[in-house]
């Protein structure tokens, strides 16, 4: 694994590394964008979690979406790695579509 959730130490070809948390990483955005510290698990499906840090002012959301049983691929796309270094893939999520959908709803409307 390459970067694991909690944190710890990662094994790699040319020696190893230390890894924090991804959490904190994803508290220093929240506190950034004005979010709360703590996230709220908004859905849990399919071995999918969604979890936001609210808006603290009507602002933007932290939105992070956890995938259970997948390494290090790009969601929705394999890999030609092998798994040994990067992991199970799952086809629970594409992220390109959930990123379109995203983007879409951002788009301008004709008048």
């Amino acid at each position: 694994m390459l970067l694991p959730i909690d944190g710890g130490e990662v094994k790699l070809p040319w020696g190893t590394r230390q890894y924090k948390p991804v959490s904190e990483s994803l508290n220093k955005w929240a506190k950034t964008i004005s979010c709360e510290p703590e996230p709220m698990v908004i859905s849990e499906e399919d071995n999918l979690r969604k979890v936001q840090h609210r808006s603290k002012a009507n602002g933007p959301m932290l939105t992070v979406l956890y995938l259970e049983g997948h390494g290090h691929h790009w969601p929705g796309f394999k890999s030609s790695l092998p798994e040994q270094y990067v992991g199970p893939y799952s086809t629970n999520l594409d992220a390109t579509d959930v990123m379109w959908e995203f983007f879409k709803s951002f788009a301008a409307t004709k008048k």
